[in-house]
């Protein structure tokens, strides 16, 4: 989230947008801390993991527009 901020990025997500890189977040400092990372897979069912993939996927895409759009200009 930092990182989005830092370039402007998060300013312009809507709040859905929002909520998901919060998430995504949490997923990746917990996953840094081995201890943390039984109770993380247990969370993971293969739909959510479907779910983070496909909304990785869609915000990735999202990013590529605007700084492509950033670019052009």
């Amino acid at each position: 989230m930092r990182l989005a901020d830092e370039c402007g990025l998060y300013e312009q997500m809507n709040e859905e947008q929002k909520a998901f890189l919060e998430i995504i977040t949490n997923y990746n400092i917990e996953a840094r801390y081995p201890e943390d990372k039984a109770a993380l897979s247990r969370t993971l069912s293969p739909k959510v993991c479907r779910n983070l993939i496909d909304d990785t996927k869609l915000i990735q895409q999202w990013i590529k527009d605007k700084l492509s759009n950033i670019m052009k200009h």
